[in-house]
């Protein structure tokens, strides 16, 4: 099956292992090479993540909206309790934000790792990558689905370069075609965020 994605294939078995596939690059020797959200076996992931120590601390916070979670609303929860963990821990241990997104009558869970550098970097106050980090997955995980968010939507919509067009001449604004037009648009509700930090690893 054909994919614009570039790097690497990784599930997780039962047993825990990783498994690459090559999609054309060197084999990755960043830990956030390893998306751990492509796995859909929670025990499996279980093991690895106790493998490489990832804890978590405290209880989960949320991000409501009573019309629909916005990818600045979500920025603005994920930096106050990001600048928490950091303070915490510091800016060297790998991290994994966990989030599970509400939409009607369904919940959506994803992840994604921040790196020392990353983490270095938000530090010293370069905060805008995080938010979209963020939205990425959970764009990722509603695209599996065929859905999409009526906020990303809207973000196309209004697009200087898509007025007056049909939506499945919809672009991006790189420029590139909007594939998602036919999707089903969900409102988000909610978002839960939980952070995990790394014991074992201390990642550049």
């Amino acid at each position: 099956m054909g994919s614009r994605a570039k790097g690497f294939l990784f599930y997780v078995d039962s047993a825990g292992r990783r498994h690459l596939q090559s999609l054309g690059r060197k084999e990755p020797r960043r830990f956030r090479d390893y998306d751990v959200s492509l796995s859909k076996k929670p025990k499996a992931i279980a093991k690895l993540e106790k493998r490489y120590g990832f804890k978590s601390y405290g209880e989960p916070v949320s991000v409501r909206s009573g019309q629909s979670v916005t990818m600045e609303s979500l920025g603005r929860r994920l930096r106050g309790r990001l600048g928490e963990f950091i303070g915490r821990f510091g800016s060297r241990n790998v991290m994994i934000v966990e989030m599970r997104v509400h939409t009607r009558g369904r919940i959506v869970r994803t992840q994604f790792m921040l790196t020392g550098s990353e983490l270095k970097a938000f530090e010293k106050g370069n905060k805008k990558f995080l938010p979209r980090l963020a939205w990425k997955a959970i764009s990722t995980e509603l695209s599996v689905e065929d859905m999409v968010a009526v906020t990303s939507a809207a973000f196309i919509a209004a697009l200087t370069m898509n007025r007056k067009k049909r939506k499945t001449g919809w672009t991006d604004a790189r420029g590139q075609k909007w594939g998602k037009s036919g999707y089903k648009k969900v409102k988000i509700s909610q978002i839960d965020i939980k952070i995990k930090v790394s014991a074992k690893k201390r990642m550049k």
